[in-house]
């Protein structure tokens, strides 16, 4: 056994172990060790082209399809011919869809100056459009032509929600949204506007499935952030990449004695007596040593821990919580056009409650789209006035398994590409590239009523006297990549013994 003293050895580089290392190393003076089975760090917020690197085709793929769980549905022309045309050499593209809640205000941001005095730059969008009879109209227009009386009960149901504590939201975990929405009003127009919120804000399309207390908690935390989606900064773009996040507190941790070694997979936990002694590690040459543990965190999904860490480990009902863990996925769509499609709200997001043509659970899916280098235009890196454009549709991944379904996930797409050729008729005239991508898992957990806050797998192993969880699939509210860093806060506190909520304001805590 190689015997390194390391205080916490954490599996996996992305969002939640980057930042749990980050604390442990800076705050709590603890020797960090992160080992990252991929070549690069950053999991599924993982970046390409620009300072994120050049790539083939084989090793694009390869990481889209490692931590990102992302794969090339559809391409035009073919992925390989978009590539040796310059894709990476002259794009910045994600593997997944990151738009950033709050925008410079978020959690990211927030704790990366609390942590390591960085500045995350993000890139705010201005505007929100709802698609209404055949054009796209602003949020504070869409209910223009209400009656007093729908207009009054949108600003209760909004004031009531806002007065809510974190304690009055809990009371609506196991509530969905749709339940949630007909108890508190009668009005129809009401229902369907916060319904449509609630869609375009969890990339789902079956309100059943989206929590209302955690839907609660969501829009209170970015409402007292003070951003707004009209006006700007509700929502925006990591500046050069979503990866960047990833970047930032790799920096702080690197910058505080930690160490990051990619391309070395765990492939064993050795247990015994209710405690991890030691990791195998795998690198990339099929070279393996084994690694004395004192504290070992995992940021790999729960729903995907029992291939390297049994069930026996683990308490019946964690279990029993862990099997009832299913992703929320998505189709990507990348776009190159010759010029804007849209002028007067350029840096505005584009939401269609129904996309026409295609059914899936839940009904007609909501589609959304933006044109990212206008909102942030480091993502082209050429002198182009070409625009890079991103769209989205959320689909299932159980009940059925709809992101699987490649017969599906291209006719999805064919309809969200024939929305825009409907809308706009030069559309095809001004692509020059597009393809598709599925992402089996845009969110690691469904935040689903019953599956929310502390109702998910706690961070600590109550078996395994020091072996913590940490990422998006423990104890934490909030969607995505900013439920990632909420729980890593909540797994440094348990791996410490320390209280470092203190890095947030206590409306993010």
């Amino acid at each position: 056994m190689k015997k390194e003293d390391f205080d916490v050895v954490i599996i996996g580089a992305g969002m939640g172990g980057l930042i749990t290392g980050a604390i442990l190393a800076k705050r709590s003076r603890m020797k960090v060790l992160v080992v990252e089975k991929e070549s690069k760090i950053g999991g599924r917020v993982m970046s390409f082209g620009g300072p994120h690197g050049d790539f083939s085709k084989e090793e694009y793929t390869k990481l889209l399809g490692g931590a990102s769980g992302c794969w090339v549905v559809d391409a035009d022309p073919g992925i390989d011919k978009i590539i040796e045309d310059g894709l990476f050499r002259n794009h910045i593209v994600d593997c997944g869809w990151h738009g950033m809640s709050a925008g410079d205000r978020c959690r990211y941001a927030v704790m990366a100056r609390s942590l390591g005095n960085k500045r995350l730059h993000v890139s705010p969008q201005v505007g929100f459009l709802y698609y209404r009879d055949g054009g796209w109209i602003e949020l504070k227009d869409l209910a223009r032509g209400w009656s007093k009386g729908s207009h009054n009960e949108r600003s209760r149901i909004a004031f009531e929600r806002q007065l809510m504590g974190m304690e009055e939201a809990k009371e609506f975990y196991d509530v969905d949204v749709r339940e949630f929405l007909k108890s508190k009003t009668d009005d129809p127009l009401v229902q369907e506007y916060y319904e449509t919120m609630a869609k375009f804000q969890f990339g789902i399309n079956d309100l059943t499935r989206i929590s209302a207390g955690e839907w609660i908690m969501c829009n209170n935390m970015t409402s007292q952030t003070g951003r707004d989606l009209s006006t700007g900064g509700g929502m925006g773009d990591v500046s050069g990449g979503f990866k960047m996040v990833a970047n930032v507190f790799a920096e702080i941790l690197l910058e505080n004695g930690g160490e990051i070694r990619t391309s070395n997979q765990v492939k064993e936990v050795i247990i015994k007596d209710h405690q991890v002694k030691s990791v195998v590690v795998e690198n990339e040459k099929g070279e393996s040593e084994q690694i004395e543990v004192k504290r070992l965190v995992s940021s790999i999904p729960l729903n995907r821990i029992f291939p390297l860490i049994p069930e026996e480990h683990f308490p019946d009902e964690m279990v029993k919580t862990i099997k009832n863990i299913y992703p929320m996925p998505g189709l990507l769509g990348h776009i190159k056009l010759k010029g804007k499609i849209e002028h007067e709200w350029d840096k505005a997001m584009f939401v269609l409650n129904e996309l026409p043509g295609i059914e899936l659970r839940g009904g007609r899916p909501v589609y959304g789209f933006e044109q990212t280098s206008v909102i942030d235009p480091s993502r082209i890196l050429r002198d182009d006035d070409g625009v890079y454009l991103q769209s989205w549709v959320g689909v299932s991944a159980s009940d059925p398994d709809e992101v699987h379904d490649l017969p599906l996930m291209k006719e999805l797409w064919k309809k969200m590409m024939d929305f825009m050729r409907q809308h706009y008729p030069d559309f095809d005239n001004m692509v020059e590239w597009a393809f598709c991508v599925a992402a089996g898992a845009l969110y690691g957990i469904n935040p689903g009523p019953g599956m929310v806050g502390d109702h998910r797998p706690a961070v600590k192993n109550p078996l395994i006297n020091n072996m913590f969880f940490t990422g998006d699939t423990v104890t934490q509210f909030d969607v995505g990549s900013s439920g990632a860093a909420h729980g890593a806060v909540h797994c440094a506190n348990a791996v410490s013994g320390q209280d470092h909520l203190v890095l947030l304001p206590s409306y993010m805590r």
